[in-house]
């Protein structure tokens, strides 16, 4: 994968999760890696066709059935977190009959988890801290863009309107 892209694609990746923060969606149209597990990025909003012409876009979306998957399971609210003293809870709803909700209370991993919300090379951590980012990327916490990660879920500051309570 290139670096380039990679870089790009966290930064937009985080660009987005604070958006969705705020209660706002945004569109993105930066190259996604390729390899890249689309349905990870189901909470956050799909990126945009080109809209010069209709027959373009329909075209878009039929070569690209990922993207018609990702249009259709976009919702605000399928993965986020909300902090309390010593623990964050998880709420994912990104993949349908794989629900989850996490509750992470081990100082280690609460560190790890903060620490990928601004993207992190894997390359530059070591010990403790690797092991943890690991752990976290593993149970898809994180979103891995080649060597870059970040934090998957935002951190829900203001419920959307009309909030989703599933």
């Amino acid at each position: 994968m290139n670096a380039d892209h990679a870089e790009a694609a966290a930064a937009e990746a985080v660009r987005l999760r604070r958006q969705m923060e705020q209660g706002a969606d945004d569109s993105w149209a930066v190259p996604l890696p390729a390899g890249l597990d689309t349905r990870l990025l189901h909470h956050l909003p799909p990126p945009s066709v080109p809209r010069h012409s209709v027959a373009a876009a329909l075209e878009e979306l039929d070569t690209k059935p990922w993207l018609t998957r990702w249009r259709t399971a976009f919702a605000p609210g399928r993965c986020y977190y909300r902090r309390g003293p010593g623990f964050i809870t998880v709420k994912d709803l990104r993949e349908p009959g794989a629900e989850a909700r996490v509750t992470i209370d081990q100082p280690l991993l609460i560190d790890a988890f903060l620490h990928a919300e601004k993207p992190v090379r894997l390359a530059d951590e070591t010990g403790d801290m690797l092991a943890a980012l690991e752990f976290l990327l593993a149970e898809h916490l994180l979103l891995a863009f080649g060597e870059i990660l970040t934090t998957a879920p935002y951190h829900m500051g203001r419920w959307p309107i009309p909030a989703r309570l599933a």
